[in-house]
């Protein structure tokens, strides 16, 4: 919780709200295996030195995480009804109705020109998309002299190309209000590259 933004510009002392980019849970977990193939390995050990250069050094990586979603960030709304009637059900949310849109004055006429506000900025519980995404990486170290070696890498980042969705549309008197809209997403889909690097 933070004190430091105003409801209304006049207001003699913030209000209690959470930051936008509040984050209450994170779980990351990354992990590197050697393949056991090559020299000292227990496959393919006593192979020739130029099997052996092929067979071994190969190394699988991979990281997973999973965030929940930034908290969304109010306009100056008009509402009638219970704000915890606002966040559906996870299992309702949709990009085409990601919060109860029900109790917002969605018309234009009736929006106020000059009013104090009343309605919270932000709300712990709704919030934008989580994040779930997993990376992985097939490494490959050739040893060429004592100091020089070549590494070879083969990298899918968002490897399952989960969908990083933008925030919905917060502005009532828009037609797609409560949905998203953007046509980007807010990460990246899935990416493949490969690195060769000479190291010296």
């Amino acid at each position: 919780m933070q004190a430091d933004e105003l409801l209304n510009a006049a207001d003699p002392f913030p209000v209690r709200v959470i930051s936008d980019q509040d984050v209450p849970q994170r779980f990351s977990i990354s992990s590197v295996t050697e393949l056991p193939f090559g020299k000292n390995k227990p496959f393919l050990s006593n192979v020739n030195p130029v099997v052996s250069r092929l067979v071994g050094g190969w190394q699988l990586t991979g990281i997973f995480s999973y965030q929940v979603g930034f908290p969304l960030g109010w306009g100056n709304v008009l509402y009638v009804g219970d704000p915890a009637n606002i966040l559906l059900p996870a299992d309702q949310r949709t990009v085409d109705h990601w919060f109860n849109t029900k109790g917002f004055d969605t018309a234009s006429a009736d929006q106020l020109v000059n009013n104090l506000r009343t309605f919270p900025l932000r709300f712990s519980q709704i919030r934008g998309r989580n994040t779930n995404n997993v990376d992985f990486a097939l490494i490959k170290n050739t040893r060429i002299t004592e100091t020089r070696n070549l590494q070879f890498r083969a990298e899918a980042l968002n490897a399952f190309n989960h969908p990083g969705f933008p925030a919905p549309v917060l502005t009532p008197t828009s037609t797609t209000f409560g949905t998203v809209v953007a046509s980007n997403q807010a990460g990246y889909p899935r990416r493949l590259q490969l690195t060769l690097k000479y190291i010296f």
